[in-house]
């Protein structure tokens, strides 16, 4: 079990144990801990915690061309308070996906731009990015990035989307 620092546990705590996929996180009168057998590592709950106070756990890394993400494309789509700070840190405003194939990433992009839209902001929409003739799976296997491509980690917590939006 790995313990977080220490915070007042109820109600603040909620949103983190309502992020969690696989419900890692338990509350005892010492604090919050986590099951590190269940934990996935998703890194959702590090957008809903209110105080900051997870630790040992890094954002999903991304992959970002100018102003799009494009693929790779993690099976589960991330939440809206991770999106939006793509938005805000990178000024992302495009994605690069074959929906058909992620559908989960369709519904948290309309998500994204109805909370986009509430907020006066510019929704993102689909673009087409087409890849190099290389083999992209073999260019993985190889570890071979793409020239054109960045991995990057937004930078997370509820701290970070206020100083964003600060309506949020």
């Amino acid at each position: 079990m790995r313990a977080f620092v220490a915070v007042s546990v109820m109600p603040p705590a909620t949103p983190v144990r309502d992020a969690c996929p696989v419900q890692a996180f338990s509350f005892t009168d010492s604090g919050v801990l986590i099951d590190d057998s269940r934990c996935i590592e998703c890194g959702d709950c590090l957008f809903v915690c209110p105080a900051g106070a997870i630790t040992g756990i890094v954002p999903r890394k991304r992959f970002l061309r100018g102003d799009a993400l494009v693929g790779p494309f993690a099976e589960r789509a991330p939440g809206v308070n991770e999106l939006l700070l793509w938005h805000a840190q990178y000024r992302v405003r495009f994605i690069s996906i074959e929906v058909e194939h992620h559908p989960d990433w369709l519904l948290a992009l309309a998500r994204l731009n109805l909370t986009l839209r509430r907020r006066g902001e510019g929704a993102w929409a689909f673009k087409l990015i087409p890849h190099n003739e290389v083999n992209l799976a073999r260019r993985a296997l190889m570890h071979v990035p793409r020239e054109d491509v960045r991995a990057c980690r937004v930078m997370p917590g509820l701290r970070e989307l206020r100083r964003a939006f600060s309506r949020v």
